[in-house]
Protein backbone atom coordinates (compact mmCIF):
# COMPACT_ATOMS: atom_id res chain seq x y z
CA UNK A 1 0.00 0.00 0.00
CA UNK A 2 1.45 3.42 -1.01
CA UNK A 3 0.59 6.77 0.60
CA UNK A 4 1.05 9.97 -1.39
CA UNK A 5 1.38 13.47 0.06
CA UNK A 6 0.82 15.92 -2.81
CA UNK A 7 0.10 19.49 -1.60
CA UNK A 8 -0.72 22.23 -4.10
CA UNK A 9 2.09 24.35 -2.66
CA UNK A 10 5.54 23.21 -1.46
CA UNK A 11 5.75 21.85 2.08
CA UNK A 12 7.39 24.23 4.50
CA UNK A 13 10.76 23.04 5.88
CA UNK A 14 10.43 21.25 9.19
CA UNK A 15 9.45 17.95 10.85
CA UNK A 16 6.28 16.02 9.93
CA UNK A 17 4.58 12.91 11.31
CA UNK A 18 2.11 10.41 9.84
CA UNK A 19 0.12 8.03 12.06
CA UNK A 20 -1.78 4.99 10.74
CA UNK A 21 -4.70 3.75 12.86
CA UNK A 22 -6.68 0.52 12.56
CA UNK A 23 -10.00 0.44 14.45
CA UNK A 24 -8.85 3.49 16.33
CA UNK A 25 -5.59 1.88 17.43
CA UNK A 26 -2.16 3.23 16.40
CA UNK A 27 -0.49 0.55 14.23
CA UNK A 28 2.42 2.50 12.74
CA UNK A 29 3.93 5.95 12.98
CA UNK A 30 6.31 7.49 10.50
CA UNK A 31 8.29 10.70 10.85
CA UNK A 32 9.99 12.66 8.12
CA UNK A 33 11.41 16.09 7.58
CA UNK A 34 11.48 18.53 4.68
CA UNK A 35 14.82 20.27 4.35
CA UNK A 36 15.68 23.70 3.13
CA UNK A 37 16.11 22.85 -0.55
CA UNK A 38 13.91 25.08 -2.69
CA UNK A 39 11.65 23.22 -5.17
CA UNK A 40 9.47 24.84 -7.84
CA UNK A 41 5.86 25.14 -6.75
CA UNK A 42 4.72 23.12 -9.75
CA UNK A 43 6.97 20.19 -8.87
CA UNK A 44 6.51 19.07 -5.26
CA UNK A 45 8.83 16.23 -4.38
CA UNK A 46 7.10 13.36 -2.59
CA UNK A 47 8.96 10.60 -0.81
CA UNK A 48 7.09 7.32 -0.50
CA UNK A 49 8.41 4.51 1.70
CA UNK A 50 6.98 1.42 0.01
CA UNK A 51 6.11 -1.54 2.17
CA UNK A 52 8.82 -4.24 2.09
CA UNK A 53 8.13 -7.71 0.82
CA UNK A 54 7.26 -9.70 3.93
CA UNK A 55 8.89 -13.09 4.40
CA UNK A 56 8.04 -15.76 6.93
CA UNK A 57 9.10 -14.85 10.50
CA UNK A 58 12.47 -16.23 11.55
CA UNK A 59 14.30 -16.49 14.83
CA UNK A 60 15.98 -13.38 16.15
CA UNK A 61 19.38 -13.08 14.43
CA UNK A 62 22.56 -12.94 16.38
CA UNK A 63 24.37 -10.91 13.74
CA UNK A 64 24.34 -7.17 13.13
CA UNK A 65 21.78 -5.75 10.68
CA UNK A 66 23.00 -5.44 7.09
CA UNK A 67 21.69 -4.42 3.69
CA UNK A 68 22.82 -5.36 0.20
CA UNK A 69 23.77 -2.89 -2.55
CA UNK A 70 21.09 -0.29 -3.31
CA UNK A 71 19.89 -0.59 -6.92
CA UNK A 72 17.97 2.26 -8.56
CA UNK A 73 15.50 1.56 -11.36
CA UNK A 74 12.20 2.58 -12.93
CA UNK A 75 10.70 -0.88 -12.32
CA UNK A 76 8.85 -1.96 -9.19
CA UNK A 77 9.24 -5.34 -7.51
CA UNK A 78 5.81 -6.43 -8.69
CA UNK A 79 6.32 -5.40 -12.32
CA UNK A 80 6.29 -8.20 -14.90
CA UNK A 81 9.76 -7.30 -16.08
CA UNK A 82 13.24 -7.48 -14.55
CA UNK A 83 14.55 -4.73 -12.31
CA UNK A 84 17.27 -3.09 -14.39
CA UNK A 85 19.62 -1.03 -12.18
CA UNK A 86 20.70 2.36 -13.47
CA UNK A 87 22.85 5.22 -12.24
CA UNK A 88 21.49 7.82 -14.66
CA UNK A 89 17.89 8.74 -15.55
CA UNK A 90 16.65 11.07 -18.31
CA UNK A 91 14.99 14.38 -17.54
CA UNK A 92 11.27 13.97 -16.93
CA UNK A 93 11.59 10.72 -14.99
CA UNK A 94 8.75 10.71 -12.47
CA UNK A 95 9.61 7.76 -10.22
CA UNK A 96 12.87 6.13 -9.19
CA UNK A 97 12.70 2.96 -7.09
CA UNK A 98 15.42 2.03 -4.60
CA UNK A 99 15.66 -1.72 -3.98
CA UNK A 100 17.94 -3.68 -1.66
CA UNK A 101 18.00 -6.85 0.40
CA UNK A 102 18.17 -6.67 4.18
CA UNK A 103 18.79 -9.05 7.06
CA UNK A 104 18.85 -9.10 10.87
CA UNK A 105 16.26 -6.33 11.29
CA UNK A 106 14.25 -6.58 14.53
CA UNK A 107 10.78 -5.33 15.44
CA UNK A 108 11.18 -2.02 17.26
CA UNK A 109 14.25 -0.92 15.28
CA UNK A 110 14.06 2.64 13.92
CA UNK A 111 14.37 2.58 10.13
CA UNK A 112 15.34 5.76 8.26
CA UNK A 113 15.78 6.65 4.62
CA UNK A 114 17.41 10.01 3.93
CA UNK A 115 17.39 11.60 0.48
CA UNK A 116 19.94 14.21 -0.57
CA UNK A 117 19.88 16.37 -3.70
CA UNK A 118 23.13 18.02 -4.73
CA UNK A 119 24.62 17.28 -1.28
CA UNK A 120 21.73 18.91 0.60
CA UNK A 121 19.16 16.92 2.53
CA UNK A 122 15.85 17.11 0.67
CA UNK A 123 13.72 14.70 2.65
CA UNK A 124 13.73 12.13 5.42
CA UNK A 125 11.36 9.32 6.35
CA UNK A 126 11.45 7.08 9.41
CA UNK A 127 9.28 4.48 11.09
CA UNK A 128 9.46 1.75 13.67
CA UNK A 129 10.28 -1.59 12.04
CA UNK A 130 7.48 -4.15 12.41
CA UNK A 131 8.07 -6.49 9.49
CA UNK A 132 10.20 -9.54 8.68
CA UNK A 133 13.78 -9.86 9.85
CA UNK A 134 15.09 -10.43 6.35
CA UNK A 135 13.80 -9.90 2.83
CA UNK A 136 13.68 -7.38 0.00
CA UNK A 137 12.82 -3.72 0.58
CA UNK A 138 11.76 -1.15 -1.97
CA UNK A 139 11.14 2.55 -1.51
CA UNK A 140 10.58 5.20 -4.13
CA UNK A 141 11.13 8.87 -4.92
CA UNK A 142 8.22 10.39 -6.84
CA UNK A 143 7.32 13.66 -8.50
CA UNK A 144 4.33 13.80 -10.86
CA UNK A 145 5.93 16.74 -12.71
CA UNK A 146 9.26 14.96 -13.10
CA UNK A 147 12.13 14.68 -10.62
CA UNK A 148 14.32 17.74 -10.39
CA UNK A 149 17.63 17.37 -12.23
CA UNK A 150 20.72 16.82 -10.14
CA UNK A 151 22.77 14.34 -8.15
CA UNK A 152 20.75 12.24 -5.71
CA UNK A 153 22.03 10.17 -2.79
CA UNK A 154 20.01 7.83 -0.58
CA UNK A 155 21.24 6.83 2.88
CA UNK A 156 19.72 3.94 4.85
CA UNK A 157 20.03 3.96 8.63
CA UNK A 158 18.86 1.62 11.37
CA UNK A 159 18.83 2.89 14.95
CA UNK A 160 20.95 5.82 13.81
CA UNK A 161 23.64 3.61 12.25
CA UNK A 162 24.40 4.07 8.54
CA UNK A 163 24.00 0.70 6.80
CA UNK A 164 24.60 1.79 3.21
CA UNK A 165 24.08 4.42 0.53
CA UNK A 166 23.64 4.73 -3.22
CA UNK A 167 23.68 7.47 -5.83
CA UNK A 168 22.12 8.32 -9.18
CA UNK A 169 21.74 11.29 -11.51
CA UNK A 170 18.64 12.81 -13.10
CA UNK A 171 19.55 14.63 -16.30
CA UNK A 172 18.21 18.10 -17.08
CA UNK A 173 17.49 17.41 -20.76
CA UNK A 174 16.60 14.46 -22.96
CA UNK A 175 19.53 12.29 -23.92
CA UNK A 176 21.10 13.43 -27.22
CA UNK A 177 21.79 11.17 -30.15
CA UNK A 178 25.50 10.49 -30.31
CA UNK A 179 27.21 9.74 -33.60
CA UNK A 180 29.39 6.62 -33.55
CA UNK A 181 33.16 7.03 -33.37
CA UNK A 182 35.74 4.63 -34.67
CA UNK A 183 36.74 2.11 -31.96
CA UNK A 184 40.39 1.62 -31.07
CA UNK A 185 40.06 -2.12 -31.66
CA UNK A 186 38.71 -3.31 -35.01
CA UNK A 187 35.20 -4.71 -35.06
CA UNK A 188 34.08 -7.47 -37.42
CA UNK A 189 33.32 -6.36 -41.00
CA UNK A 190 29.75 -5.26 -41.46
CA UNK A 191 27.40 -4.74 -44.34
CA UNK A 192 25.58 -1.42 -44.64
CA UNK A 193 21.88 -1.00 -45.12
CA UNK A 194 19.03 -3.14 -43.86
CA UNK A 195 20.21 -6.61 -42.81
CA UNK A 196 19.08 -9.34 -45.15
CA UNK A 197 17.97 -12.47 -43.33
CA UNK A 198 19.77 -15.53 -44.68
CA UNK A 199 17.57 -18.35 -45.89
CA UNK A 200 17.07 -20.94 -43.15
CA UNK A 201 19.27 -23.94 -43.68
CA UNK A 202 19.70 -27.19 -41.87
CA UNK A 203 22.51 -26.70 -39.33
CA UNK A 204 25.66 -28.70 -40.03
CA UNK A 205 25.32 -30.32 -36.59
CA UNK A 206 22.43 -30.92 -34.18
CA UNK A 207 21.53 -27.72 -32.35
CA UNK A 208 21.16 -27.91 -28.56
CA UNK A 209 19.53 -25.40 -26.24
CA UNK A 210 20.27 -24.95 -22.54
CA UNK A 211 17.60 -23.03 -20.68
CA UNK A 212 16.48 -22.09 -17.18
CA UNK A 213 13.21 -23.21 -15.58
CA UNK A 214 12.00 -21.70 -12.30
CA UNK A 215 9.54 -23.51 -10.02
CA UNK A 216 8.76 -21.61 -6.83
CA UNK A 217 12.05 -19.93 -6.00
CA UNK A 218 14.33 -22.67 -7.38
CA UNK A 219 16.06 -22.21 -10.75
CA UNK A 220 17.15 -25.31 -12.67
CA UNK A 221 18.99 -25.97 -15.95
CA UNK A 222 17.66 -28.15 -18.74
CA UNK A 223 18.84 -29.05 -22.24
CA UNK A 224 16.86 -30.03 -25.33
CA UNK A 225 17.09 -30.31 -29.10
CA UNK A 226 16.08 -27.43 -31.35
CA UNK A 227 12.73 -29.13 -32.05
CA UNK A 228 11.94 -29.37 -28.32
CA UNK A 229 12.69 -33.09 -28.00
CA UNK A 230 15.16 -34.95 -25.77
CA UNK A 231 14.66 -32.72 -22.74
CA UNK A 232 16.98 -33.45 -19.82
CA UNK A 233 17.53 -31.92 -16.37
CA UNK A 234 21.18 -30.98 -15.84
CA UNK A 235 21.16 -29.50 -12.33
CA UNK A 236 19.03 -27.38 -10.02
CA UNK A 237 19.76 -24.27 -7.97
CA UNK A 238 21.36 -22.93 -11.15
CA UNK A 239 20.77 -20.15 -13.69
CA UNK A 240 22.48 -17.86 -16.26
CA UNK A 241 23.89 -20.72 -18.40
CA UNK A 242 26.32 -20.47 -21.32
CA UNK A 243 27.74 -23.24 -23.50
CA UNK A 244 31.45 -23.98 -23.56
CA UNK A 245 32.96 -23.42 -27.04
CA UNK A 246 33.29 -27.19 -27.61
CA UNK A 247 29.71 -27.92 -26.50
CA UNK A 248 30.81 -30.53 -23.94
CA UNK A 249 30.08 -28.49 -20.84
CA UNK A 250 28.08 -25.53 -19.55
CA UNK A 251 29.11 -22.68 -17.29
CA UNK A 252 26.43 -21.34 -14.94
CA UNK A 253 25.70 -19.45 -11.75
CA UNK A 254 25.13 -21.80 -8.83
CA UNK A 255 22.81 -20.78 -5.99
CA UNK A 256 22.95 -21.69 -2.31
CA UNK A 257 20.93 -24.79 -1.42
CA UNK A 258 22.81 -27.37 -3.49
CA UNK A 259 25.32 -29.93 -2.20
CA UNK A 260 27.97 -28.72 -4.67
CA UNK A 261 28.69 -25.65 -2.50
CA UNK A 262 28.00 -21.96 -2.02
CA UNK A 263 27.05 -19.29 -4.55
CA UNK A 264 29.50 -18.92 -7.39
CA UNK A 265 30.36 -19.76 -10.99
CA UNK A 266 30.46 -23.46 -11.88
CA UNK A 267 31.15 -25.66 -14.88
CA UNK A 268 29.29 -28.92 -15.48
CA UNK A 269 29.35 -31.60 -18.17
CA UNK A 270 26.24 -31.80 -20.35
CA UNK A 271 25.25 -35.10 -18.70
CA UNK A 272 25.17 -33.45 -15.25
CA UNK A 273 28.50 -34.88 -14.02
CA UNK A 274 31.94 -33.39 -13.33
CA UNK A 275 30.76 -30.28 -11.49
CA UNK A 276 33.50 -27.87 -10.42
CA UNK A 277 33.57 -24.33 -9.12
CA UNK A 278 35.71 -22.11 -11.31
CA UNK A 279 35.22 -18.79 -9.50
CA UNK A 280 33.90 -18.02 -6.03
CA UNK A 281 31.92 -14.95 -7.12
CA UNK A 282 28.58 -14.63 -5.35
CA UNK A 283 26.96 -11.84 -7.39
CA UNK A 284 27.67 -12.86 -10.99
CA UNK A 285 24.92 -12.70 -13.64
CA UNK A 286 24.43 -13.07 -17.38
CA UNK A 287 27.38 -15.32 -18.18
CA UNK A 288 28.57 -15.45 -21.79
CA UNK A 289 31.41 -17.83 -22.76
CA UNK A 290 33.13 -16.50 -25.86
CA UNK A 291 32.88 -18.87 -28.83
CA UNK A 292 36.62 -18.44 -29.36
CA UNK A 293 37.23 -19.89 -25.89
CA UNK A 294 39.07 -18.90 -22.72
CA UNK A 295 37.13 -15.71 -21.86
CA UNK A 296 33.82 -15.57 -19.96
CA UNK A 297 32.03 -12.22 -19.86
CA UNK A 298 29.51 -11.39 -17.13
CA UNK A 299 28.29 -8.63 -14.88
CA UNK A 300 28.83 -8.66 -11.14
CA UNK A 301 29.14 -6.36 -8.16
CA UNK A 302 32.82 -5.80 -7.41
CA UNK A 303 33.87 -5.19 -3.82
CA UNK A 304 33.92 -1.48 -3.03
CA UNK A 305 31.36 -0.49 -5.70
CA UNK A 306 27.57 -0.38 -5.24
CA UNK A 307 26.61 -0.96 -8.86
CA UNK A 308 26.93 -3.65 -11.52
CA UNK A 309 30.25 -3.91 -13.35
CA UNK A 310 31.32 -5.70 -16.51
CA UNK A 311 33.90 -8.39 -15.82
CA UNK A 312 36.01 -10.61 -18.08
CA UNK A 313 37.15 -13.87 -16.51
CA UNK A 314 40.20 -15.56 -18.06
CA UNK A 315 39.74 -19.29 -17.47
CA UNK A 316 43.31 -20.12 -18.54
CA UNK A 317 44.83 -17.79 -15.96
CA UNK A 318 42.05 -18.03 -13.36
CA UNK A 319 41.97 -14.24 -13.17
CA UNK A 320 39.20 -11.68 -13.64
CA UNK A 321 39.32 -8.11 -14.87
CA UNK A 322 36.87 -5.29 -14.11
CA UNK A 323 36.32 -3.42 -17.40
CA UNK A 324 33.84 -0.78 -16.26
CA UNK A 325 30.18 -0.18 -15.36
CA UNK A 326 27.48 -2.06 -17.22
CA UNK A 327 25.61 -5.34 -17.53
CA UNK A 328 24.44 -8.11 -19.87
CA UNK A 329 27.56 -8.54 -22.02
CA UNK A 330 27.67 -10.53 -25.26
CA UNK A 331 30.95 -11.55 -26.90
CA UNK A 332 31.83 -11.19 -30.57
CA UNK A 333 32.58 -14.48 -32.39
CA UNK A 334 36.35 -13.88 -32.30
CA UNK A 335 36.32 -12.79 -28.63
CA UNK A 336 38.03 -9.45 -29.34
CA UNK A 337 34.96 -7.29 -28.66
CA UNK A 338 31.81 -7.28 -26.56
CA UNK A 339 28.43 -5.56 -26.68
CA UNK A 340 26.86 -4.57 -23.38
CA UNK A 341 24.27 -2.36 -21.77
CA UNK A 342 26.01 0.60 -20.15
CA UNK A 343 26.31 4.38 -19.96
CA UNK A 344 29.09 6.74 -21.00
CA UNK A 345 28.56 10.02 -19.20
CA UNK A 346 24.86 10.79 -19.49
CA UNK A 347 24.28 8.64 -22.61
CA UNK A 348 22.96 5.12 -22.09
CA UNK A 349 22.16 2.24 -24.41
CA UNK A 350 23.99 -0.66 -26.01
CA UNK A 351 27.69 -0.01 -26.57
CA UNK A 352 30.35 -1.88 -28.54
CA UNK A 353 33.82 -2.03 -27.02
CA UNK A 354 37.07 -3.97 -27.01
CA UNK A 355 37.43 -7.05 -24.84
CA UNK A 356 38.74 -4.97 -21.93
CA UNK A 357 36.29 -2.09 -22.24
CA UNK A 358 38.36 0.13 -24.54
CA UNK A 359 37.13 2.01 -27.62
CA UNK A 360 33.51 2.31 -26.55
CA UNK A 361 31.08 3.43 -29.22
CA UNK A 362 27.34 3.75 -28.85
CA UNK A 363 25.29 1.30 -30.89
CA UNK A 364 21.69 2.15 -29.86
CA UNK A 365 20.11 5.34 -28.57
CA UNK A 366 17.69 4.06 -25.93
CA UNK A 367 18.42 3.34 -22.28
CA UNK A 368 15.64 0.72 -22.51
CA UNK A 369 17.68 -1.53 -24.84
CA UNK A 370 18.97 -4.69 -23.13
CA UNK A 371 20.02 -8.36 -23.38
CA UNK A 372 22.17 -8.17 -26.55
CA UNK A 373 23.49 -11.19 -28.45
CA UNK A 374 26.18 -11.02 -31.15
CA UNK A 375 25.45 -13.03 -34.30
CA UNK A 376 27.87 -15.88 -35.14
CA UNK A 377 28.28 -14.25 -38.57
CA UNK A 378 29.65 -11.19 -36.76
CA UNK A 379 27.62 -8.49 -38.53
CA UNK A 380 24.49 -8.09 -36.40
CA UNK A 381 23.30 -7.69 -32.81
CA UNK A 382 19.90 -8.94 -31.66
CA UNK A 383 18.51 -7.49 -28.43
CA UNK A 384 15.38 -6.83 -26.38
CA UNK A 385 13.94 -3.37 -25.84
CA UNK A 386 10.93 -1.78 -24.20
CA UNK A 387 11.48 1.58 -25.88
CA UNK A 388 7.91 1.38 -27.20
CA UNK A 389 6.48 0.41 -23.80
CA UNK A 390 6.59 -3.37 -24.28
CA UNK A 391 9.42 -5.90 -24.36
CA UNK A 392 10.08 -6.77 -28.01
CA UNK A 393 13.03 -8.08 -30.01
CA UNK A 394 15.07 -5.87 -32.32
CA UNK A 395 18.11 -6.32 -34.56
CA UNK A 396 20.80 -3.87 -35.70
CA UNK A 397 23.97 -4.03 -37.79
CA UNK A 398 27.21 -3.60 -35.87
CA UNK A 399 27.87 -0.34 -37.72
CA UNK A 400 24.62 1.10 -36.28
CA UNK A 401 22.58 0.80 -39.48
CA UNK A 402 19.55 -1.34 -40.25
CA UNK A 403 17.83 -1.11 -36.87
CA UNK A 404 14.67 -3.23 -37.20
CA UNK A 405 11.91 -4.30 -34.80
CA UNK A 406 11.27 -8.05 -35.25
CA UNK A 407 8.39 -8.75 -32.82
CA UNK A 408 5.28 -6.71 -31.98
CA UNK A 409 3.30 -9.04 -29.75
CA UNK A 410 1.64 -7.72 -26.57
CA UNK A 411 3.40 -10.41 -24.53
CA UNK A 412 7.02 -10.27 -23.39
CA UNK A 413 9.63 -11.22 -26.02
CA UNK A 414 13.10 -11.22 -24.48
CA UNK A 415 16.52 -12.86 -24.05
CA UNK A 416 17.18 -13.53 -27.76
CA UNK A 417 20.04 -15.85 -28.81
CA UNK A 418 21.18 -16.57 -32.38
CA UNK A 419 21.20 -20.02 -33.92
CA UNK A 420 24.76 -21.19 -34.74
CA UNK A 421 24.38 -20.38 -38.45
CA UNK A 422 22.70 -16.97 -37.82
CA UNK A 423 19.57 -18.17 -39.65
CA UNK A 424 17.21 -17.81 -36.69
CA UNK A 425 16.73 -16.60 -33.13
CA UNK A 426 15.69 -18.51 -30.01
CA UNK A 427 14.03 -16.44 -27.28
CA UNK A 428 11.70 -16.41 -24.27
CA UNK A 429 8.12 -15.22 -24.67
CA UNK A 430 4.76 -14.95 -22.91
CA UNK A 431 2.87 -14.26 -26.14
CA UNK A 432 0.44 -17.16 -25.64
CA UNK A 433 -0.14 -16.38 -21.96
CA UNK A 434 2.58 -18.60 -20.44
CA UNK A 435 6.36 -18.44 -20.41
CA UNK A 436 7.93 -20.60 -23.08
CA UNK A 437 10.92 -21.07 -25.38
CA UNK A 438 10.27 -19.89 -28.94
CA UNK A 439 12.23 -19.77 -32.21
CA UNK A 440 11.80 -17.59 -35.30
CA UNK A 441 13.65 -16.88 -38.53
CA UNK A 442 16.24 -14.11 -38.50
CA UNK A 443 13.79 -11.64 -40.08
CA UNK A 444 11.17 -12.23 -37.36
CA UNK A 445 8.89 -14.51 -39.40
CA UNK A 446 7.82 -18.11 -38.80
CA UNK A 447 7.67 -17.82 -34.98
CA UNK A 448 6.81 -21.11 -33.27
CA UNK A 449 6.80 -22.32 -29.69
CA UNK A 450 9.10 -25.18 -28.68
CA UNK A 451 8.09 -25.85 -25.06
CA UNK A 452 6.61 -24.29 -21.93
CA UNK A 453 9.35 -23.10 -19.57
CA UNK A 454 8.17 -21.36 -16.35
CA UNK A 455 10.09 -18.27 -15.26
CA UNK A 456 10.31 -16.26 -12.07
CA UNK A 457 8.41 -12.95 -11.64
CA UNK A 458 11.84 -11.27 -11.83
CA UNK A 459 12.76 -13.27 -14.92
CA UNK A 460 16.12 -11.66 -15.57
CA UNK A 461 18.00 -14.78 -14.41
CA UNK A 462 15.98 -17.28 -16.48
CA UNK A 463 18.37 -17.12 -19.39
CA UNK A 464 19.06 -19.55 -22.24
CA UNK A 465 21.89 -20.30 -24.68
CA UNK A 466 22.30 -22.20 -27.94
CA UNK A 467 25.08 -24.45 -29.18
Amino acid sequence: MDFYLAPTIPLAPGPYSIEILLNGQLTRAMDFAVGGVSFPASQPTVIIPTAPVVLAPSPAPAQAPTIGPINFSTEGLTAQQPIIPRTSFPGGTRTVYATFSYSNFLPGDIFEQIWNLNEQESGRGSFTWADAQRGQYQGSLNNTGGLLPGNYRLEIKLNGQLLGSGQFVVESVALPTVSPVVPTQPLPPTATGKPVAPKPEEPSRPVKIVYTVTQGDVHSLWTMNLDGTNRALITDYASDPSWAPDGNSIVFYGWDGHARGANGIYEISTDGTNVRQIWNQGSAEYLDWCAAGRYIAMNTIVAGTPNKRLVIYDEDEGQWRDIGPGEQPGSSPDGNNIVARTCVGSTCGLFLMGRYGDGKRRLTNSADDAMPSWSPSGDRIVYSSQQNGNWDIWVINTDGSGQTQLTRDLGIDAMPIWLPDSSGIVYRSTRDGAWGIWVMDADGTNARKLINAPAAPDWGRDRLDVY
